[in-house]
């Protein structure tokens, strides 16, 4: 916790600690109760102590990371974060991107919406292009998933249409890895 009550949280929100595929770092503020995404480390971490420096940057201890086969692995490795980072976030009007989920040019995302009744998000623009494919697996964030590319898209989009009517983003994997039965690390069946 920082002087200012501000929590430093490095990956992704949902997974509260980090993740094996995600760097970003989000910055809570108490008085407003928001998040926002203050930029990435240089490298994934989870299971990590994280310390505020005297002088506001954030020092990311050790934790674990996960080898090419999956397995958690410690990392024996620090990394400071300095939170004055200039870097101007982007929005979804400046892209052009009306849905899905897209980088916000800092490190983190951007959540642009989902698409009205009859529209699909195709590259994060909503319209009445092809409806959502099986172009990726449940275990990688990317375009929106049709709910008939498996059992585990079809669990995921009945609790979650975001999923297949705007963008497979991180918290359609995190469901899909908590709903769905794993047959790997960090990886479901499809």
């Amino acid at each position: 916790m920082r002087p200012n009550g501000s929590i430093v949280l490095a990956g992704s929100i949902v997974l509260a600690g980090g993740s094996y595929n995600n760097t970003t770092v989000e910055l809570y503020t108490p008085t407003t109760g928001t998040w926002s995404s203050v930029g990435a480390l240089t490298q994934a971490r989870k299971s990590h102590p994280t310390v505020a420096l005297p002088d506001g940057r954030v020092l990311f201890l050790g934790g674990t990371a996960s080898s090419s086969s999956g397995s958690m692995v410690p990392l024996a490795s620090v990394e400071v974060f300095d939170l004055s980072n200039p870097c101007t976030p982007t929005t979804c009007a400046a892209q052009g991107k009306t849905c899905g989920t897209i980088s916000n040019g800092c490190g983190g995302t951007l959540s642009c919406g989902t698409c009205g009744s009859g529209l699909t998000c195709t590259n994060n623009v909503c319209g009445t292009g092809a409806p959502a494919s099986c172009s990726h697996d449940v275990c990688t964030s990317g375009t929106a998933l049709s709910k008939s590319c498996s059992a585990c898209t079809n669990i995921v989009c009945t609790r979650d249409p975001f999923c297949c009517n705007s963008s497979w983003d991180s918290l359609c994997v995190s469901a899909a890895n908590t709903n769905c039965f794993i047959t790997q690390p960090g990886c479901v069946a499809q």
